[in-house]
């Protein structure tokens, strides 16, 4: 949401609709231009690194997590680094990730929501119990910090609540999946 001055007073070579908001997220034309941006240039062209500081981050914090991989759990954290099957996994996770963000950016909320809450049927399949939500709430802090590490410079105050949001959105969906596949077992 753009601030009141930029939109009565916009920049030069601003349009007020640049600062209006978005229908459904609440965020102006400015601030999903920057978030794609970021997206692009610092993200999505590490992902796979990315995701690895995320799931290494995660591991070394919360060995229980660790634990429900099954064909990671007994291989330490060092070697993961460089096993391909730890980092096909990694490229799953972000390839689904990328897809949400992207159908965020581009406001289709509907894409959006099916892309998480497919994830998090997937997931409750696989778990059969309503722990694996800790497991996702978990996830938020070690994105936050790889997303703010790979920004660098461009990671502002304005950055930190955008994406903030987003990842938290991101996780809230796929409970949601979770929740809503559990319920129905």
């Amino acid at each position: 949401m753009g601030s009141i001055v930029s939109y009565v007073v916009p920049s030069e070579g601003q349009t007020r609709l640049e600062n209006d908001d978005h229908k459904n997220s609440g965020l102006t034309q400015r601030q999903k231009k920057i978030m794609k941006k970021t997206w692009e240039s610092c993200i999505n062209s590490n992902s796979i690194i990315i995701c690895m500081e995320i799931m290494l981050s995660l591991f070394d914090k919360y060995k229980d997590t660790k634990e429900v991989f099954t064909d990671f759990k007994d291989i330490p954290n060092e070697e993961l680094k460089k096993n391909k099957k730890f980092h096909a996994h990694c490229q799953m996770i972000m390839s689904v990730v990328n897809n949400a963000v992207n159908a965020f950016l581009n406001d289709d909320d509907e894409l959006f929501a099916a892309i998480l809450k497919i994830t998090g049927e997937r997931h409750a399949k696989r778990a059969k119990n309503p722990i694996i939500e800790k497991h996702m709430e978990r996830l938020r802090d070690p994105m936050i910090e790889s997303f703010k590490r790979h920004m660098k410079s461009q990671w502002t105050n304005e950055m930190d609540n955008l994406w903030t949001s987003a990842i938290e959105n991101i996780i809230k969906v796929i409970i949601q999946g979770i929740q809503e596949t559990l319920s129905e077992n």
